[in-house]
């Protein structure tokens, strides 16, 4: 895709490199376990219809708001399917009904289950519960986890109010979730939506008008593989060197949030390709990076304690790890730095910078443990694990549990 197809449709083009400008996750599997054909965002569909549940009002659970308005649609207790989910609670109870919503037509994200409506102005996003495993984990959505991205996205709007965070900092906002919870015949069911903003919240959120995942940057695409990359054509519009490009206009924004994240709020944040997105003016500058899929971060309690914060949060258990999980709790950080930020993040722009630009790694890598250094001193001396190894998952399906694989010299620290 050019630039200049984007910059005539913004929105448009935003949808089309979430699914097509997308090389999928380092991990393989994204082309392995994938949705109904014509809910897949690889798929040639460009929207397909959610499917309506309604019930008991007692049925349904609530925190925080949805601010979606269906009145004359629906009545007042009704949750959002994904089409795929609808099979599985069709035997629920006589007391609840199913039908396709053919006035709400949803486009899909890089995730098939993560969908933005079209048929309003708001263009807001909904994360649905599905039923079994995208990539190489399961996706369903229970009611605790879209609480915790409600409670998480409160924590960091207070903070970039507060400038306790960078002005180029940014995320989606999770608003509100709502859950079906039910025990039936044969088990709990507990059958989760959480309600995503369409637009950014940040200091900076006025000037974007071009938000991308991050993958988009360097991904081919799909539907026209011989067209430039897109960070090959934003660095040709730009007047800095590829290597100052990559590194200051991306990389270094990005370490310097991660570490504002754990440093200040003690949040343990797996960033990866796909949750971070960049946000660009009208003439394609790169001014923000944008958050997304905020249930996913893990809260340090031990830490949030020693930054006197409050460890209090309505999703607990839900990603709280502390001290107390032993060994497990700096493999957890491990985890989060040497695994996702260096390998989801950092590498395939290092590994960019050599192979399009003729850079040397050693060069960029060099460059980037100067700006790690300083701020990997801030850290707890406890931080990370005592042996000196880092932690990562190995090319296997994550669907019996998460086992990590230690590996030894962590590449940045």
């Amino acid at each position: 895709m050019f630039l200049r197809q984007i910059e005539q449709f913004p929105q448009r083009a935003q949808q089309y490199v979430e699914r097509w400008v997308n090389d999928g996750s380092p991990s393989g599997f994204s082309e392995l376990h994938r949705s109904s054909a014509h809910t897949d965002p690889y798929g040639s569909n460009p929207w397909f219809h959610l499917d309506l549940c309604e019930g008991p009002a007692d049925w349904f659970r609530d925190y925080g708001r949805i601010p979606f308005d269906m009145t004359g649609t629906a009545g007042p207790a009704w949750i959002l399917l994904h089409p795929d989910t609808t099979p599985i609670l069709s035997h629920l109870s006589p007391q609840v009904s199913f039908r396709t919503l053919e006035t709400l037509r949803v486009v899909p994200t890089a995730s098939s289950r993560t969908v933005q409506i079209l048929d309003s102005e708001v263009s807001a996003y909904v994360k649905l519960h599905y039923p079994g495993v995208l990539g190489r984990i399961r996706r369903e959505l229970p009611y605790l986890k879209g609480v915790s991205g409600v409670e998480i996205s409160r924590e960091l709007a207070s903070a970039i109010d507060n400038s306790i965070l960078s002005e180029h900092f940014a995320i989606l906002p999770e608003v509100g979730v709502r859950a079906l919870q039910r025990t039936s015949a044969s088990g709990p069911v507990d059958i989760g939506m959480l309600w995503r903003a369409g637009a950014p919240y940040g200091k900076r959120s006025g000037k974007i008008v071009h938000l991308w995942p991050l993958f988009a940057l360097y991904s081919t695409d799909r539907l026209s593989p011989l067209d430039p990359i897109i960070l090959d054509q934003l660095i040709a519009e730009s007047s800095q060197s590829p290597v100052d490009y990559i590194l200051e206009k991306i990389l270094f924004p990005v370490l310097e949030s991660y570490f504002q994240l754990v440093l200040r709020l003690g949040f343990n944040v797996g960033f990866n390709a796909q949750n971070l997105m960049v946000g660009l003016t009208s003439d394609f500058d790169i001014c923000s990076v944008v958050l997304r899929d905020l249930a996913r971060i893990e809260k340090d309690l031990s830490l949030r304690s020693s930054l006197r914060l409050s460890t209090q949060f309505e999703s607990w258990p839900h990603r709280c790890i502390s001290k107390e999980d032993g060994e497990a709790y700096q493999i957890r950080h491990s985890f989060a730095f040497d695994f996702k930020m260096t390998e989801y993040i950092i590498a395939p722009f290092v590994a960019l910078a050599q192979e399009n630009y003729g850079i040397d790694r050693e060069t960029v890598n060099g460059r980037i443990r100067d700006q790690l250094k300083p701020l990997l001193r801030q850290l707890p001396d406890s931080y990370f694990p005592a042996n000196g190894c880092w932690y990562k998952y190995d090319r296997i399906l994550l669907t019996e549990g998460s086992p990590f694989v230690e590996v030894p010299n962590p590449r940045y620290r």
